[in-house]
């Protein structure tokens, strides 16, 4: 494990309340980074080696990432279109509808920016609570692994984070930014911006309603998987 996931990547069971920006930030973009790489990982193959580890929680952690990956995988296959593909307004299966929403985030080439990069964006130009950071993360998290609705993939990670951003915001902070504001700082105009946001509401069944408890099981199940994966790194 790195001295940089040591220092900041908090404990399964910490207390979110004590959680600084820093902390935050960093464990949400390691988060996306290990969903990222899970799915690259069964794209390209992954081998049939087992961990160096004999230790039984890093035995099924390491199990646990695989199955993820591989529904990431299973879900990336069933969900692809080709960048040309023309898709009818007049949809009937679920099937279809959701490769129209799909491919709201869908980009032809990752952009240039890296994940950590991009979420520090969003703290310097729409600083919001933490609150509203581990939501997003937790949007995510749910709609990729929970529901398995999409793959999350270099192409798609940095659009679904700020579509995932926007509705926390929405959702827990009092005060907002002017809407072009989180548009910019996302990269995209006003009207995708907006599209994005409805794409997402609609991928998570409308289901942005977060407690506390919900939150931190969220927090608990991804904390864990990521220090499995980075364990086994």
């Amino acid at each position: 494990m790195s001295d940089e996931l040591e220092e900041f990547y908090p404990s399964p069971s910490q207390d979110l309340n004590s959680l600084t920006h820093k902390q935050a930030l960093f464990c949400i973009s390691r988060m996306l980074e290990v969903l990222v790489e899970l799915h690259d990982q069964y794209a390209a193959g992954l081998p049939e080696s087992e961990p160096t580890s004999h230790h039984p929680s890093i035995s099924e952690s390491h199990e646990e990432a695989k199955q993820i990956a591989a529904q990431l995988d299973t879900i990336h296959k069933a969900t692809t279109v080709e960048s040309e593909a023309v898709i009818e307004e007049n949809i009937d299966s679920e099937h279809e509808q959701l490769i129209v929403l799909y491919k709201r985030f869908w980009l032809k080439q990752p952009p240039g920016i890296s994940i950590r990069s991009y979420l520090q964006r969003f703290d310097r130009y729409c600083h919001h609570s933490v609150a509203t950071y581990l939501t997003a993360g937790a949007y995510v998290y749910h709609l990729c692994v929970v529901l398995k609705k999409l793959p999350l993939t270099r192409r798609n990670v940095h659009r679904i984070f700020s579509a995932a951003f926007v509705v926390a915001a929405k959702v827990v902070e009092d005060i907002l930014y002017p809407w072009q504001r989180y548009a910019t700082t996302a990269g995209v105009s006003a009207g995708d911006m907006g599209r994005l946001e409805i794409a997402l509401l609609y991928l998570l069944d409308f289901g942005v309603k977060i407690d506390l408890e919900r939150l931190e099981d969220a927090f608990e199940d991804w904390t864990r998987l990521v220090l499995a994966v980075s364990a086994l790194a």
